[in-house]
């Protein structure tokens, strides 16, 4: 199991291999940006809260268990005080434990999901079944 800085992300759910924008403002996940950054080599994990409405979720009941493991390309401070982050979302994590420790900083406990190769007969298949169904 690896351990590295989380954030629960608003309204918001980042699929593995897609690069997207990201607005932080609140400062336990400013914390977290900010030691992802200076000690985990650009690396956190992402996952949505259940209700965008909670401004401080509670973990892990707020937050789905099931994230992303993303790379930091770019911060920009804006002028209100949040953080714009491009991030590029590598695998599907699923987060086992949360922490926090002495800085406010919260960290997620995971493990890595790959996806299975499929056959590509099996594919085309279930290409063509799902096309059906939708027609």
């Amino acid at each position: 199991m690896q351990n590295k800085p989380f954030i629960a992300t608003r309204e918001l759910v980042v699929f593995p291999g897609v690069v997207t924008p990201i607005f932080i403002g609140r400062q336990s996940s400013l914390k977290s940006l900010e030691e992802a950054v200076a000690r985990f080599d650009n690396k956190l994990i992402l996952t949505s809260q259940k209700d965008a409405n909670i401004e401080e979720p509670k973990f892990p009941e707020d937050v789905y268990e099931t994230g992303v493991l993303v790379h930091i390309i770019q911060t920009v401070k804006m002028p209100n005080g949040n953080v714009k982050v491009l991030v590029e979302a590598k695998h599907r994590v699923l987060i086992n434990q949360f922490s926090k420790d002495e800085n406010g900083v919260i960290y997620a406990e995971y493990e890595e999901i790959f996806s299975k190769p499929i056959d590509e007969s099996k594919a085309e298949a279930l290409k063509r079944k799902v096309i059906d169904e939708f027609s």
